[in-house]
């Protein structure tokens, strides 16, 4: 059989295959590092001693493009009980994946006494962006230009790291854009919004939300929410006014519904524009909106 032919077969019964060789002569072995399933590859580990993996097979296994293959490695060879050399863990300090990197920097540190921190900091290019692991706010100039310039996973790490060690800094950054350009970009963005940006600059990121996600103004509501209640009601109101689809009408509802107590005073600009808005959503005459109305006005009396 070709090896073109032994790949047209399943992934399980290659699989077997490969099981069944190792319990013979092995003749099968060439082709396992190149089976496409990382379980498959991965039977090479668990048949065979670490210490008879060739040269060539550990060469292979460290440049696994699965990182479940490259971590199962490295972990095979400390069960084994053999010490990984300093340049083996120089290189998976420098792996693109973060929970190898770290991996890496721990056995640095305790067996060669070597802080991985110094290393990226004489790194050039993305390698330097490593630093993003540690989070250090005098590193925060360095995470801006990460963010502004690296590639899409520099950026994601110099993101994180801004908004753990320097946080304000973020508002030095375009906002609208990185919340229209990623998920994951949102998602550290996002939590942050309430306690960086005032009511008005929340506010003129509404469209940006919008551009997002389908989801994109549910979610501005619920920074908008977070920051001022009744900057929030407002907005709300005059969403349910349009008529919006069940999910998005519930997103406003329920804060509303669900607030036990309000501790932000109600400017009067706000109460006249909430008051008439509450007129508007009455003389629609939706049934579904009436008990909404008369909440917010009850609530009203007191705030």
């Amino acid at each position: 059989m070709t090896a073109a032919q032994f790949f047209g077969l399943t992934a399980m019964f290659r699989r077997f295959l490969f099981s069944l060789s190792f319990e013979e002569d092995e003749h099968l072995r060439p082709w396992i590092l190149d089976d496409p399933e990382p379980f498959n590859r991965l039977l090479l580990l668990g048949e065979v001693e670490f210490s008879e993996i060739t040269s060539d097979e550990k060469i292979r296994l460290q440049a696994d493009r699965s990182v479940f293959v490259r971590r199962e490695l490295f972990q095979t060879q400390l069960d084994a009980g053999i010490t990984p050399e300093r340049d083996e863990l120089i290189s998976l300090a420098l792996d693109s994946n973060r929970s190898l990197r770290e991996r890496g920097q721990f056995y640095l540190k305790s067996i060669y006494g070597e802080d991985c921190y110094s290393i990226y900091r004489a790194k050039k290019g993305e390698d330097f962006y490593f630093i993003a692991d540690y989070a250090r706010p005098e590193d925060a100039e360095n995470f801006l230009a990460g963010i502004r310039s690296g590639s899409r996973p520099t950026q994601q790490a110099c993101m994180r790291a801004l908004a753990s060690a320097a946080p304000d800094r973020l508002k030095e950054l375009d906002m609208a854009s990185l919340i229209t350009q990623n998920r994951r970009f949102r998602s550290v963005l996002v939590p942050l919004l309430p306690q960086l940006l005032s009511i008005d600059e929340i506010l003129a990121l509404r469209s940006a939300f919008e551009k997002s996600s389908p989801f994109g103004t549910a979610s501005f509501l619920r920074v908008l929410e977070k920051k001022s209640f009744w900057t929030f009601v407002d907005e709300g109101l005059s969403l349910l006014i349009s008529g919006p689809e069940t999910a998005l009408r519930q997103s406003i509802v329920r804060p509303i519904k669900s607030r036990v107590a309000i501790y932000e005073s109600l400017p009067s600009n706000l109460r006249d524009s909430i008051s008439k808005k509450i007129m508007r959503l009455r003389d629609q005459g939706q049934k579904q909106d009436q008990g909404v109305a008369n909440l917010l006005e009850f609530t009203m009396k007191t705030a």
